[in-house]
């Protein structure tokens, strides 16, 4: 386990279980003595001589974002708060947390703010730390990386500060500055979510598509899972109108992102597309899908297959085409396909091999030769490309012997 060099774990656990059993003084102090501990031995190791240990290599991170709930709860006194805040002024200041990112105590200094500070002061230290993570999202949302990076979690912890500004600003009534928070970070998960259900809540669905059209906007090429909520609570306000195709279109927008549960969306749109326009649908969704892992290639050429639109195959393995086992899935799905699809799916393969080929050493040449000779296994057509293929790397790179042995030895 990597994590030995300061065998952290077993303490970690006690911290933990303490926390999830609610025994909060109790975790409290066993927290604070963790952070010490760990701080104490990558002093005394001098983990920072050895460049393979990172700063969360030694469940710091996630003691110190532990120990924040913890005292965020109501149910632990404000005297252990008190005690925690003045401990953690000694910790911070130990060579490991000040100079090697073992943790940053962010999560920490919010949550003793939020139950020791005035309102102004919480606030204030909480515009600090979300104006320190805000930079990017900004800069991310003008450059239009904004969807990508946000389905990467990228913003997560500016997500969180938004989600507890909001809470202690409704605990207050603040309305006005809520309003503020949505007119700034609109496009923030926590921040639309609220503004959304709150309109949804008060009966204004028609103010809440409108709003969700606007959000929408900035997901511009809209692939990647970052949108996925807004399209599920679109399509939950379109059934509301019985807009039953408006609804099947918002489902074919989930279905088409990556890493979505396509087999869960597909059903659901099948269940409400009318028989007579399902065929123009489905094909439709099956070519309007932008990317795709090994396991989605699967599941949606398995779909192709069940619908018996063959013709949607093709584009589908293209789009898998950088998998090192993009020739395994064609020689599945290769007896569905026309041979004009065949023939169009291995001249793709071959093209990149042939380009492959120009710049590959010695050792690539038995990856490029097995993927050859799978591609004469798949069909009929392909096998007839394939010997031509080969026939052309020996006219071609016949000086090179470590090509030619990998080739002769498969004949």
């Amino acid at each position: 386990m990597q994590r030995k060099i300061i065998n952290a774990y077993p303490r970690f656990k006690e911290f933990n279980d303490l926390a999830m059993a609610g025994d909060n003084v109790a975790a409290v102090r066993k927290g604070l003595d963790f952070l010490r501990f760990v701080g104490k031995e990558y002093e005394r190791k001098q983990v920072y001589d050895h460049s393979e240990w990172d700063g969360d290599d030694f469940y710091t991170r996630e003691a110190e974002e532990t120990l924040a709930n913890v005292l965020r709860n109501d149910r632990t006194p404000k005297e252990c708060v008190e005690m925690a805040q003045r401990e953690i002024a000694e910790i911070e200041a130990m060579e490991a947390y000040d100079d090697y990112c073992l943790a940053f105590f962010d999560n920490v200094h919010e949550a003793i703010d939020f139950r020791l500070a005035s309102a102004e002061r919480y606030i204030e230290e909480m515009d600090k730390q979300i104006e320190r993570h805000s930079k990017e999202y900004k800069k991310d949302l003008e450059g239009g990386s904004f969807e990508y990076l946000c389905a990467l979690h990228k913003y997560d912890a500016l997500d969180d500060l938004l989600q507890k500004k909001i809470d202690y600003l409704r605990s207050m009534g603040d309305e006005k500055g809520i309003e503020r928070v949505v007119e700034e970070y609109l496009y923030m998960p926590s921040v639309s979510a609220h503004l959304i259900n709150g309109l949804i809540n008060d009966g204004k669905d028609e103010e809440a598509l409108a709003a969700i059209d606007k959000i929408l906007k900035e997901f511009r090429v809209d692939r990647f899972m970052g949108s996925a909520q807004l399209h599920l609570k679109k399509a939950l306000l379109l059934e509301r109108k019985g807009d039953m195709k408006g609804v099947a279109e918002e489902y074919r927008r989930v279905f088409r992102q990556h890493l979505s549960n396509k087999r869960l969306y597909f059903d659901r749109m099948k269940e409400i597309v009318p028989l007579e326009e399902w065929d123009d649908f489905v094909v439709k969704a099956f070519g309007d899908i932008p990317c795709i892992t090994d396991d989605d290639c699967e599941k949606v050429c398995d779909l192709i297959v069940e619908e018996k639109k063959y013709q949607c195959l093709l584009k589908i393995l293209k789009q898998n085409s950088s998998s090192t086992h993009r020739t395994e899935y064609f020689k599945r799905y290769a007896r569905y396909m026309s041979e004009d699809d065949q023939r169009a799916y291995a001249d793709f393969v071959i093209d990149d091999l042939r380009l492959r080929l120009r710049y590959a050493d010695s050792g690539s040449y038995h990856y490029i030769v097995d993927e050859i000779m799978l591609l004469c296994s798949t069909c009929e057509v392909a096998k007839s490309m394939g010997v031509d293929f080969v026939a052309e790397i020996m006219v071609k790179y016949g000086n090179r012997r470590a090509l030619m042995r990998e080739l002769t030895s498969k004949d």
